[in-house]
């Protein structure tokens, strides 16, 4: 079994979490949406940010919720209804059919999880919905990231004059000739 990874103290996340409260926000007071279908696309065992990454933001939708935070409150005064999103995770193979049962009575939906190698097929459900969306069914947005997204192609974010990851810090931290 593999370690298990805190995705949230990844470079990548606070963009990728931002991405997604934002969206959810822009459904319900920029298009009227009735709910929100926030879909995770069940990745292999493989995918281990993927994994990772479903649970943490339905957690911190949650958190964000009770902590009277953003998308939910804005000063102070509450905007959007947490009983109105709800979450799935399903396979690629099912994203078709479910984002008809998704988004109907005027919800949409936002593919919010998914692998690199199920890319092409959800971007087609996903096109195919919009293109052809049935009587009294929401749009279908996605708002996943990638490492070329987030970073222009690199894993990591680009080592400007003064950055240093978390372990480069400590390391530097140690050494007597570094100035503090």
């Amino acid at each position: 079994m593999s370690e298990a990874v805190d995705v949230r103290k990844m470079h990548w996340y606070g963009h990728y979490r931002h991405t997604v409260f934002n969206m959810v926000q822009s459904c319900f007071e920029d298009d009227g949406a009735s709910g929100v279908v926030l879909i995770g696309i069940q990745p292999t065992l493989e995918n281990v940010m993927t994994c990772a990454e479903w649970p943490c933001i339905m957690q911190d939708l949650q958190a964000a919720f009770e902590e009277k935070k953003a998308p939910f409150y804005q000063k102070g005064q509450r905007k959007l209804d947490f009983t109105k999103i709800n979450f799935k995770r399903i396979s690629i193979q099912d994203l078709g059919e479910e984002l008809e049962v998704s988004t109907r009575r005027s919800k949409q939906a936002i593919i919010a999880s998914c692998a690199e190698d199920h890319f092409e097929a959800a971007v087609a459900a996903m096109r195919a919905h919009n293109t052809s969306t049935p009587d009294g069914c929401g749009k279908v947005r996605r708002a996943w990231a990638t490492a070329e997204d987030v970073y222009g192609g690199r894993n990591h974010p680009p080592k400007a004059a003064g950055y240093a990851p978390e372990a480069d810090v400590m390391e530097r931290m140690q050494r007597p000739d570094v100035p503090r």
